[in-house]
């Protein structure tokens, strides 16, 4: 048999002995002319020549109608966006939230009445005029006249309650302060709780993907060969069903990352679907204090318990404030008149008023402020009570998940990634049984499931006692990077 000429792969050792079909010998050892290969080629060649010149000038013509790049994809823009970390959100979320400006401005409303509560009374001016008619003692008319007076009055606090309304508006500044102290912890702790959930749903849902991937890939490699039997049929329909598991949790796992983005945006100020990747911020929780040594710290620094002490102090100068106003201002004056009427009379001098507390002696006022302050009291103690209480409960909530998550930790749920992804090789190969490689997909799942759940009710517990003792969430979870607000 002659060797092709023209077909270059004639030339290697695999065809050396036979012609390939293509050139469709007529018998074999008959030989293959040069023309054989135009004459079977040059309409299809003929026709991609036409059909390529056309589109040329179709694309030169209407330059619209040529392909342009599809926008991308919220999942799209979402992952090509830069990785923020936590620290920088919870900055941008103390920085841009509104809700601060209502104690910023309760504030300024306490310092304004501390302002005026020291100003004097204003001063009182009066102002008489009238007609005099004059007569004698034996009844003779002596003239008819003008007669006018002026009196100027002010009044004066003698008993130092100015001092002590100063006092209460003292109070209610430093209330309004630790409210917005208290409410700035209580904002940061929430955004970091928000944030960390967010990166749960996001490790989630890549866990899911690749699982999910990894099964159609080995589906389609188990359509390319050959039904061995009913047990490979039947086995493809078990990964198929596993299959439509895995991308119904990854459609679950998608809405819930989605609703996870949804509040930290809406907590920062921004729309709902801005997009936002975080880092993976994965590091290892440490121990949280001896319980008394966090209970000492919440009855230091805890700002609601603050507020409440202020409260009691601010009650009982107000039962002071109530006593002392058994006794009302003094009123000082001084007055001038003049009289005409036959003869010209004039009049000046001082004058001071002082009501005398016969009729009301304030009682109800002061029994009323009286059980203000005990409510105050009372309102301190439950206070307390519920610091204790609930300071406890999230310490020992956390020190569960910290436990979980130091035994099992990065390096374990990398064991069950890595025992997945070699289940799916040694499945194809035919080493491991359908139910093992089906079964480690599953296990990696639930490990990455159960770790995530436990990283969040950690932070979930560390955000609640960074609230009630005042700790700064980095001291559980200390940051791998400090970011500003992006």
């Amino acid at each position: 048999m002659e060797r092709c000429q023209l077909c270059a792969c004639c030339n290697t050792s695999p065809h050396a002995k036979e012609v390939p079909a293509h050139f469709a010998h007529e018998q074999a050892g008959s030989k293959h002319h040069p023309t054989t290969f135009f004459t079977i080629m040059h309409k299809p060649l003929f026709t991609l020549i036409t059909l390529l010149t056309i589109n040329a000038t179709a694309l030169a013509t209407h330059p619209a109608s040529a392909p342009t790049t599809s926008a991308p994809t919220p999942r799209q823009t979402q992952v090509a966006a830069k990785p923020v970390h936590i620290d920088a959100i919870v900055a941008q979320t103390l920085a841009l939230s509104p809700e601060l400006r209502f104690y910023e401005n309760e504030i300024a409303c306490a310092a304004e009445r501390r302002t005026t509560t020291g100003r004097w009374n204003d001063p009182e001016l009066s102002v008489e005029i009238g007609r005099k008619s004059s007569r004698e003692a034996n009844g003779i008319y002596a003239g008819d006249g003008l007669a006018w007076s002026v009196t100027l009055a002010q009044r004066f606090d003698f008993s130092g309650r100015n001092a002590l309304r100063k006092a209460i508006a003292e109070k209610q500044i430093e209330r309004a302060q630790a409210g917005l102290e208290q409410f700035r912890r209580e904002l940061g702790a929430r955004a970091a709780e928000l944030a960390h959930a967010l990166l749960a749903a996001q490790q989630r849902l890549e866990a899911t993907e690749e699982c999910v991937a990894r099964t159609q890939a080995v589906l389609a490699s188990l359509a390319q060969r050959e039904p061995s039997g009913i047990l490979s049929v039947l086995e493809m329909r078990v990964i198929e069903a596993g299959l439509k598991k895995l991308s119904y949790e990854a459609v679950t796992q998608r809405a819930r990352l989605s609703m996870a983005l949804g509040d930290l945006n809406l907590l920062r100020g921004l729309p709902p679907a801005s997009p936002l990747s975080l880092a993976n911020e994965t590091n290892a929780p440490v121990e949280a204090p001896a319980d008394a040594s966090l209970l000492a710290t919440a009855f230091r620094s805890n700002y609601t318990l603050r507020q409440y002490e202020l409260e009691l102090q601010e009650q009982g100068i107000a039962l002071d404030l109530e006593r002392k106003n058994l006794f009302n201002e003094v009123t000082l004056s001084a007055y001038y008149s003049e009289e005409k009427a036959g003869a010209k009379d004039r009049a000046f001098g001082l004058g001071a008023s002082l009501p005398l507390p016969l009729w009301n002696r304030n009682a109800a006022s002061i029994s009323e402020a009286r059980s203000r302050q005990g409510q105050a009291e009372t309102a301190l103690f439950r206070m307390r009570r519920d610091l204790h209480k609930e300071l406890l409960a999230a310490a020992a909530l956390y020190r569960a998940n910290q436990s979980f998550l130091c035994e099992n930790n990065a390096v374990e749920l990398a064991r069950f990634h890595e025992a997945a992804a070699q289940a799916e090789r040694h499945y194809r190969l035919g080493a491991i049984p359908m139910a093992t490689y089906l079964g480690l997909q599953q296990a990696y799942l639930e490990m990455v499931e159960l770790h995530t759940t436990a990283r969040t009710e950690a932070i979930r517990a560390a955000a609640q006692i960074s609230i009630l003792a005042g700790l700064p969430l980095q001291h559980f979870f200390p940051s791998t990077a400090k970011g500003g607000a992006q």
